[in-house]
C-alpha cells in the first residue's frame, strides 16, 4: 500500500467520483455497471496519474444499494495499488452501524 501527504503545499490528483454513465468508442454511451467500474479502476492505476481512488469511476448501477459500497470497496482493495479515500470507507461502515 502507498500513502499520499494531502495539504498545505501538497497537491493530490484522484480519479473522478461517482458518475452515474460510461463511454467509450467501442460500446458507446451506457448507464454505468460493475464490469466498467472494475475497468476504470484498473486503467486508473495502469496509467500512474491518479495518487489515490478519490470515489467510484462509475456508479455500478446493476449492484443493489445495500452491498454496493461492500463489492465496491472490495474491489478498490483488490484492483488497485492507490490508498482509499477515507469518506468511502466511512460511508461503508456508516452503511452498517
Amino acid at each position: 500500500a502507498r500513502s499520499v501527504d494531502m495539504g498545505g503545499n501538497n497537491i493530490v490528483v484522484t480519479s473522478v467520483g461517482s458518475p452515474p454513465n460510461a463511454c467509450d468508442l467501442a460500446r458507446g454511451w451506457r448507464p454505468g455497471n460493475f464490469a466498467d467500474f472494475q475497468d476504470f479502476l484498473s486503467l486508473s492505476g495502469q496509467l500512474n496519474v491518479c495518487q489515490m481512488v478519490g470515489g467510484y469511476p462509475v456508479e455500478p448501477l446493476e449492484v443493489p444499494t445495500h452491498i454496493r459500497h461492500l463489492k465496491a470497496i472490495q474491489a478498490i482493495i483488490t484492483l488497485t495499488e492507490s490508498p482509499q479515500s477515507a469518506s468511502l470507507i466511512q460511508s461503508v461502515a456508516s452503511d452498517f452501524g
